[in-house]
């Protein structure tokens, strides 16, 4: 597996920060590490700096280059194509695995995320299914500290809830760009696990090109619900989780 550790994650965040730009040899490598982890053998645990790479990448550095004062229209091009396939490679790696039963901590957050419990509205993004997310998510983060690898469903909740829900929580609804064929051709089996999530995803990637706010969200020109003025996902209990 190529080595996608905190120096390289730090070396493209200057890179966006600096220059408003992606080296195309930082990109290469970076597909090489997506393809090494979505080619690897289904497994329910996935390794944590692999995890957390892929996530970083898909999430946070979208949110570099919009500090950049002018960022060109190439690099908004590669950071949605990185965004999208470090997005597929998680998705796929999730579905090649089945829901396996996990303990304590871990079987909430999934089912606070994906199953029942999950919100099924907005408005369901309250502050006590926050309260809930952010405690199973502190009880795990000590445990996960001390391992190499992680529970995929439980990883994925995590990521999933920390910007996906936090976007789903404001009421924006889909947009105008193109879905990438993966999202619709992974998530059109109403029969499987992550049904209730392909809205979310829907609206996320329709609305993604749009300019983020200041906590990485793509930001909309309108919203359906009105009054939201504070986030209520507990991203800072998630990202603790995932990435320390």
């Amino acid at each position: 597996m190529v080595a996608f550790d905190a120096a390289w994650l730090h070396a493209a965040e200057r890179s966006l920060l600096d220059t408003g730009e992606l080296t195309a040899s930082w990109v290469n490598g970076f597909n090489t590490f997506a393809s090494s982890i979505a080619d690897a053998p289904a497994n329910d645990q996935i390794d944590r700096s692999a995890f957390a790479g892929l996530h970083f990448a898909s999430l946070y550095l979208p949110m570099r280059l919009d500090l950049h004062p002018s960022p060109t229209p190439s690099a908004a091009r590669t950071l949605t194509e990185v965004h999208s396939r470090a997005e597929e490679v998680l998705w796929r790696r999730l579905l090649s695995v089945s829901m396996a039963p996990a303990d304590g901590s871990e079987t909430e957050l999934v089912e606070l995320v994906f199953g029942e419990a999950r919100p099924k509205s907005p408005e369901a993004v309250d502050l006590t299914w926050a309260a809930a997310v952010a405690g199973a998510a502190r009880s795990l983060t000590p445990e996960w500290q001390g391992r190499s690898t992680q529970p995929l469903w439980p990883a994925m909740a995590a990521h999933f809830a920390s910007f996906f829900l936090d976007f789903f929580s404001r009421g924006f609804s889909d947009g105008s760009e193109p879905v990438p064929p993966w999202v619709d051709n992974l998530l059109a089996d109403s029969t499987q696990p992550l049904a209730g999530s392909q809205r979310v995803l829907k609206a996320w990637f329709t609305n993604h090109k749009h300019p983020l706010d200041g906590s990485g969200l793509p930001r909309p020109k309108r919203s359906q619900r009105s009054g939201v003025s504070k986030p209520v996902v507990p991203r800072t209990a998630l990202e603790l989780l995932l990435l320390s």
